[in-house]
C-alpha cells in the first residue's frame, strides 16, 4: 500500500458550515487531500454543539472536519475577500454551503472565480439548488426531506411522518457532492477544464426513492408505494417484531422462496398454500392478517437472538436491532477501518467514523485532528507568499484571526 491518499498533492478551499459541504470535503481529506477550512471568526456553528471539548471544538464539529487546516477571515474586509481569492487560486476544488447569493455577495460568483483560477471546480450546495422556482426558498436539510417524500414513506403507524434520526439529507448530498466532484475532477483530466457544479440537497433525496416513485409513475398514479414504519406495505412480510426480552429483530422475506423459509422456520408450512398468502399480491393483499401472525410467533421467543438463530438457521437475511452505541467498539468496524483511532484534545484518543471507501493500494483515514477556529492561519498565509510583516498588519487591523 502507497503511503499517500488518493487525492495527495490536491488541494480543496472549504467554506462550508455546517455538514453538508464540510462533510463533502471532510471525505476529501481522508483521501488524502490539503483542506483549508475558511471561517469566520466566530467560527462554524457545529463547534458549539456537544460534546464540547478544547475550548472551540465539538464532537459533531470534529466528525464534519477531522483533517483539515484552519483560517479565520473577515470577507466583509475587501481585504479578507482578497485573501479568499487567493486562496482560491492555488486550489483545485472549492466547497460552499451558503445560503443562496450569499457567498457570490461575499467571494464572488463562479464566472468570476474563474478567472482567477480557470481549472478550478466550484461546487455549490443548497437546498433546492441555485435555479428553479425554490432557488430561493430557505431551508435546513429536514426541510429536503420533507420535499422529497421520504419523511411521508416514514410514516409511523399512528399515520405521523417521521425524522431519521440523523441529518439524512445533509449527508446524502455530500456524498453525491464527493461524487459528482470526483467525475470533474476526472473530467479535467481528459479535458482541462473546470466546472462548477449545483448540488441541491432536495435533488439528491428524490432520486434516492428506489421503488415509491418508479410505482406511481409507470402506473399512471394508479397505484402508491404504502408508508410503513415497522411494517413493509409493498414487499411482504418484511418487518419489525419484538421478543420477551423487549429487544427487536427485523427480517425480510421479499420473494415466495423465502416465505416458504419463514414458514418453515414457524413451523407452518402448510401457510405458503393459504390462497391469503400464496403470492407477493395475495401477501400484499392480506398483510394484516399475515403480520399478526409472524409478529405472535416471533412475540414467543425469550430473546432477540433465540430468534435470529432460527431465522438465520434457514438463510433468511435478519438482524437484532442494536443500538448505534454498540458501533463504538465494533470490531468488524474496527478491522475495516470504518471506525479509526482521533486523538482529541486532551490526548484522549476515540474512534470515529471515517470514509467508507477501501481502496486497495491507497489509505482512507482521517488526516488529523479537528483545528481550533484559525490554528492555521499563519500557516497558510506564509504559503501564500505573504510576509511576515504583511500577516502581522492583517492580524492588527482585524482581517484574520
Amino acid at each position: 500500500m502507497t503511503s499517500k491518499g488518493a487525492f495527495d498533492g490536491v488541494v480543496v478551499a472549504d467554506f462550508g458550515h455546517v455538514i453538508a459541504a464540510p462533510y463533502a470535503a471532510r471525505m476529501m481529506a481522508d483521501h488524502g487531500a490539503d483542506v483549508i477550512k475558511i471561517e469566520s471568526f466566530d467560527g462554524d456553528m457545529l463547534r458549539k454543539m456537544e460534546v464540547q471539548y478544547g475550548g472551540d471544538l465539538s464532537s459533531t464539529f470534529a466528525q464534519y472536519n477531522l483533517g483539515k487546516k484552519a483560517i479565520a477571515i473577515n470577507l466583509k474586509d475587501p481585504r479578507g475577500k482578497q485573501l479568499a481569492h487567493d486562496i482560491i487560486a492555488k486550489s483545485d476544488v472549492v466547497l460552499q454551503n451558503f445560503s443562496t447569493g450569499t457567498f457570490n455577495r461575499l467571494v464572488g460568483t463562479y464566472d468570476e472565480l474563474k478567472i482567477i483560477n480557470p481549472k478550478m471546480i466550484m461546487c455549490s450546495i443548497s437546498s433546492f439548488g441555485a435555479e428553479g422556482p425554490y432557488a430561493d426558498l430557505p431551508g435546513f436539510g429536514f426541510v429536503a426531506e420533507a420535499y422529497s417524500g421520504l419523511m411521508s414513506l416514514a410514516a409511523g403507524d399512528d399515520g405521523y411522518p417521521s425524522f431519521f434520526g440523523t441529518a439524512l439529507a445533509d449527508m446524502n448530498v455530500a456524498t453525491h457532492a464527493y461524487a459528482a466532484i470526483t467525475t470533474a475532477l476526472f473530467r479535467r483530466e481528459r479535458t482541462g477544464e473546470g466546472t462548477h457544479i449545483d448540488m441541491s440537497s432536495f435533488d439528491a433525496l428524490v432520486v434516492q426513492i428506489d421503488q415509491a416513485m418508479a410505482i406511481s409513475a409507470v402506473s399512471n398514479g394508479d397505484k402508491e408505494f404504502p408508508p410503513y414504519s415497522r411494517r413493509h406495505g409493498a414487499t411482504v412480510p418484511n418487518s419489525i417484531v419484538r421478543t420477551k426480552d423487549g429487544e427487536h429483530v427485523v427480517y425480510g422475506a421479499p420473494s415466495d422462496d423465502f416465505f416458504r423459509r419463514l414458514c418453515e422456520a414457524m413451523s407452518q408450512p402448510d401457510l405458503t398454500k393459504d390462497p391469503r398468502f400464496n403470492s407477493n399480491a395475495s401477501r400484499v393483499a392480506n398483510r394484516a392478517d399475515l403480520y399478526e401472525i409472524v409478529e405472535e410467533w416471533a412475540a414467543s421467543f425469550d430473546t432477540a437472538d433465540e430468534l435470529v438463530a432460527v431465522l438465520r438457521a434457514q438463510n433468511m437475511a435478519c438482524a437484532r436491532i442494536r443500538k448505534y452505541t454498540e458501533n463504538l467498539a465494533d470490531p468488524h468496524l474496527i478491522q475495516r477501518g470504518t471506525l479509526a483511532p482521533v486523538e482529541i484534545e486532551d490526548g484522549h484518543t476515540v474512534y470515529m467514523q471515517t470514509t467508507p471507501h477501501r481502496l486497495q493500494d491507497s489509505p482512507v483515514a482521517p488526516q488529523g485532528p479537528a483545528p481550533h477556529i484559525g490554528q492555521h492561519t499563519r500557516e497558510i498565509l506564509h504559503q501564500l507568499g505573504r510576509a511576515t510583516s504583511d500577516i502581522d498588519s492583517l492580524f492588527a487591523n482585524g482581517v484574520v484571526r
